[in-house]
């Protein structure tokens, strides 16, 4: 273990232990999201079944634009995101410059974008074009 984080073959022993304590698994969690290492810390609170940390991850996946993280958590809660929570994070991602990101979630709010719109940065006129006005749902959230 170096600077408190457990190296990867620690972590896998501990998340594949069968015995380990639930506040042992919530303590790991803490410290990975507080270290940056938010996958990390879906593991272990996923284990913990830590569901208000998962949570709380969904939101800071959301609002890093961070689409694998998002589904990752979604799928471990069993949440199937609505259409205005994947343009919200599609938008959001924009906003970030995570372009990769916000294609996929536009896609799975069923908005197909035409490839020019990703070079000159028209995503939120191309969802107008769907009915969608990108930027006043991402302020529902």
């Amino acid at each position: 273990m170096k600077r408190g984080i457990l190296n990867c073959l620690e972590k896998r022993d501990l998340l594949n232990q069968s015995a380990v304590s639930v506040e042992m698994l919530r303590e790991w969690g803490e410290r990975f999201e507080q270290s940056g290492m938010l996958y990390d810390a879906v593991d272990f609170f996923k284990k913990a079944y830590a569901n208000e940390a998962l949570e709380r991850l969904l939101d800071t996946a959301r609002e890093d634009g961070d689409l694998f993280l998002y589904q990752k958590i979604a799928k471990i809660l069993k949440i199937d995101p609505s259409r205005d929570e994947w343009i919200s994070l599609g938008t959001r991602a924009e906003e970030l410059g995570k372009t990769a990101f916000a294609r996929q979630a536009y896609r799975l709010a069923g908005i197909e974008t035409s490839a020019g719109a990703w070079g000159n940065g028209d995503l939120e006129s191309e969802a107008r074009k769907d009915g969608v006005t990108a930027r006043t749902e991402l302020t529902r959230h």
